[in-house]
């Protein structure tokens, strides 16, 4: 499987389709929020695991919904 590549205008994009801010999205996915704002400013590069599960929550209305649902702390 090639390795997709998405970049950080991307990712913010991901993140705007599924109505989601960088915060909400690390804490539902378990990641750091200073790494998720990281990959948004393309100071790191997004990792192939992070697209896909973005991508994902952006496509999906379902799964964007179960992240809006979730408690944050």
């Amino acid at each position: 499987m090639q390795d997709p590549k998405m970049t950080p205008k991307q990712f913010r994009a991901a993140l705007a389709k599924a109505d989601l801010s960088q915060r909400r999205f690390a804490l539902w996915a378990g990641f750091d929020v200073v790494t998720v704002n990281r990959w948004a400013r393309g100071t790191r590069k997004v990792p192939q695991y992070a697209a896909i599960l973005v991508a994902l929550v952006a496509k999906h209305a379902k799964l964007a919904d179960l992240v809006h649902d979730q408690r944050m702390p």
